[in-house]
């Protein structure tokens, strides 16, 4: 197994599970663009994760550190996960 460096502080992990699939694929294009428009591209990377077994709160986001869940997240959530991961990055 190659082991690989993560440079960034952050982690988003999107849920791509059934149920979450479908919404997360297009809050990811969104959050990537909010990310580099905060200057936060570098400070937080963005993966795709098997599902999280949290269906019933589709569709669900993970923050880490320190591992925060959004549940039924959408454009809504991301001014409330971009002001977290700001906060976050300037620890």
């Amino acid at each position: 197994m190659k082991k690989a460096r993560l440079d960034a502080s952050h982690c988003l992990l999107l849920c791509m599970g059934e149920k979450c699939r479908k919404k997360n694929r297009k809050l990811k294009q969104e959050l990537a663009d909010a990310l580099a428009r905060e200057g936060l591209g570098d400070h937080v990377a963005l993966h795709e994760t098997a599902c999280m077994h949290r269906c019933d709160n589709k569709a669900n986001i993970a923050l880490y550190p320190p591992g925060t869940v959004y549940g039924k997240a959408g454009k809504k959530s991301l001014e409330k996960i971009l002001r977290d991961v700001t906060a976050r990055a300037a620890e």
